[in-house]
């Protein structure tokens, strides 16, 4: 999940449009906005009403404001047990399979017993990567670099779980609440879906 959006208002256009309703939709509650071409937040204001967007902080168009911004912005640090979603994999002579992914709750630790899901496949973390340096540990939020034992990068594909075993549930169907975005204004029909 995204921590924080930075959102650049240069036109009032379609691709705006487009951003504020996947920025809602994503339910990304922390962001800033920057004004750049005498756009002003009462122009865009009715767009972003009853949106998340609402509540994001307005930040001048100054790139060194931004970056101090963005360094304070401290995101939530879930606990329990690690999950990573693998968005990456390969193998590599002499290490064997790894794997890139994020860490999204809990902590990674050097020699963990990770199932890969969905499959029943079980794997161990040889070692932990961060940003190319060798750690023990990566916490929620930690870019990883993970060599796994007794997995093959053949055998998994993006979007697949680490997780420890029975911590996560698969299935062949999936029940779904669905809420419209405020946006769509026609009936919704099956054949949209």
């Amino acid at each position: 999940m995204i921590d924080y959006a930075i959102l650049k208002i240069s036109a009032i256009d379609k691709t705006l449009a487009e951003t504020i309703v996947a920025i809602d939709a994503f339910g990304i509650v922390n962001g800033c906005m920057i004004f750049d071409n005498y756009i002003t937040i009462d122009q865009v204001k009715p767009y972003i009403s009853g949106t998340v967007l609402e509540k994001y902080e307005i930040i001048e168009n100054d790139m060194i404001k931004l970056r101090e911004r963005v360094f304070e912005f401290e995101p939530e640090r879930k606990g329990g047990t690690v999950k990573i979603p693998i968005d990456h994999h390969f193998n590599v002579k002499g290490v064997g399979t790894v794997i890139l992914g994020t860490v999204k709750r809990g902590v990674v630790k050097k020699h963990d017993e990770l199932m890969v899901y969905p499959t029943s496949k079980k794997s161990q973390v040889r070692s932990i990567q961060i940003h190319d340096k060798d750690y023990d540990e990566g916490e929620t939020g930690a870019r990883v670099g993970l060599a796994l034992k007794n997995i093959d990068s053949g055998g998994l594909d993006r979007g697949f779980v680490l997780a420890p075993e029975g911590t996560l549930n698969t299935g062949d169907e999936l029940k779904l609440k669905l809420k419209l975005s405020k946006y769509w204004k026609e009936p919704l029909a099956v054949d949209k879906l």
